[in-house]
């Protein structure tokens, strides 16, 4: 009767997530706002019930009484964001805000099936933890208006924070890009990117002059060179894109872009002569089945994770995801194809897509310069680091050692993923007001056009 039920909900599950991507696209079109209210409402019932059958399947599969408490504190979270956090800001983006909902409880779903307590409870905290901190940013960045004038501030303070691991840093996977503090690990890089999107963003609205110019890409490329120091190839590569992206769509200078791709590619082959992990990990992309008994073994596990699931995955609890290295954060988009299938994660895929197109909506909508930039800088922050974690767990990129956004465990990258969504929030916030002001302007001088010429 069990396994009955597993196999139910492992299909009910698929059609749920489905229909919750669906919604994710109908909201873009120009819709009546009842309609917009109900496909929202919609899609927080979808979430529901999916959050619901999963935890259905872990406590059938695992039969630890803890579950049921565990998912009864995870239900009074998402009731408590759904009601009140539209409610104290009703011009914020519900869409962002029910999407990191939905990768808030994949991720909590599967670092339960994982293991409760090395994963999921302490991701748990991390999440309530950290969201009501972000909670605060766009009250912030509504009342406060200096944030420009901090320019420097986020430059500098994100160097120093990055480079803290050159003298407290300790080496973990392979990398040397972590600090700890009173027993807990922490990542440097997830923090200085916020700082970092923020300092260009101010940079590149002040000014475009050369010189200006130079400096900013001076200390950018500072930010990129501690990072390959600290053997953080996904880090690198993050703040290079994000950079180049900024400054071409800043400058509109095709040539400062092509240049930025010819630079990066040169150093890449540097890297991949100087470094010996870069040449390990180029080699195991390019034939992980020569390398399987070393440096290729956790992509061939990967792939043979991805073929066992197929379309339809084999259920929740009912895969060897442990069979991977590092399953619970480089590697949890194998143990979900495995278990949910091919169609979940391509739902999962396009959310995520949603999402960036929300962070462009947010870009093209503010009147301010540097909020567009920021927005912008943190979307393609957002979507490339998916890119890099996907890609490598298919082999379609070498691996780069970077989290899947709110899915992954690591308690850095599910902070630093909360603010730039808070950030973000405050942005859509601050762009629709403007928007009304200039509604509200138009009208008066319609009015006052009227009545001058009857």
């Amino acid at each position: 009767m069990i396994h009955i039920i597993l196999v139910l909900t492992g299909y009910l599950n698929i059609i749920l997530a489905a229909a919750y991507t669906l919604t994710c696209f109908q909201l873009f079109r120009e819709l009546p706002p009842k309609r917009s209210k109900k496909l929202f409402r919609r899609q927080e019932r979808l979430l529901l019930y999916f959050h619901f059958f999963c935890n259905l399947d872990l406590v059938l599969e695992q039969k630890d009484i803890r579950l049921i408490y565990f998912y009864g504190a995870q239900l009074l979270f998402l009731l408590l964001v759904f009601i009140f956090y539209r409610r104290i800001y009703p011009h914020t983006s519900r869409l962002l805000t029910n999407n990191m909902m939905f990768f808030m409880v994949v991720g909590l779903v599967m670092q339960t099936r994982l293991s409760y307590e090395a994963y999921a409870l302490k991701q748990f905290i991390t999440v309530a933890v950290c969201f009501s901190a972000a909670m605060l940013l766009p009250f912030l960045m509504k009342r406060i208006h200096l944030w420009q004038r901090l320019t420097w501030f986020y430059g500098i303070t994100g160097f120093l924070l990055l480079s803290t691991v050159m003298v407290m840093g300790v080496n973990l996977n392979g990398a040397s890009n972590w600090i700890r503090i009173a027993g807990v690990s922490i990542q440097p890089s997830e923090f200085a990117k916020i700082l970092f999107v923020l300092f260009v963003g101010c940079r590149l609205a002040q000014s475009l002059e050369l010189k200006d110019l130079m400096v900013t890409t001076v200390l950018a490329a500072a930010y990129v060179l501690v990072l390959v120091w600290e053997k953080d190839l996904g880090g690198a590569l993050i703040f290079f894109i994000v950079y180049i992206v900024m400054l071409y769509v800043a400058t509109g200078r095709l040539t400062l872009f092509i240049s930025g791709v010819l630079a990066g590619s040169g150093a890449a082959v540097v890297a991949y002569q100087l470094f010996d992990h870069v040449q390990t990990r180029v080699n195991a992309w390019r034939d992980p089945w020569a390398l399987i008994d070393g440096g290729g073994y956790q992509i061939c596990q990967s792939l043979f994770a991805l073929g066992t699931g197929s379309w339809f995955g084999i259920g929740l609890g009912q895969g060897a995801p442990d069979s991977v290295p590092i399953v619970y954060s480089d590697f949890i988009f194998s143990a979900l194809a495995e278990e949910f299938g091919t169609i979940f994660v391509l739902c999962l895929i396009l959310v995520f897509v949603s999402c960036f197109i929300v962070f462009l909506d947010a870009s093209m909508r503010s009147r301010n310069s540097m909020y567009k930039l920021i927005a912008l800088g943190f979307g393609v922050c957002f979507i490339f680091q998916v890119f890099l974690n996907i890609g490598g767990a298919v082999k379609f990129i070498p691996l780069t050692g970077v989290t899947l956004p709110l899915i992954s465990y690591g308690r850095s990258s599910v902070a630093s993923v909360l603010l730039i969504f808070g950030i973000t929030q405050g942005l859509v916030m601050l762009g629709r007001s403007d928007e009304e002001t200039e509604h509200e302007e138009n009208e008066r001088a319609t009015n006052k056009k009227n009545r001058i010429y009857g």
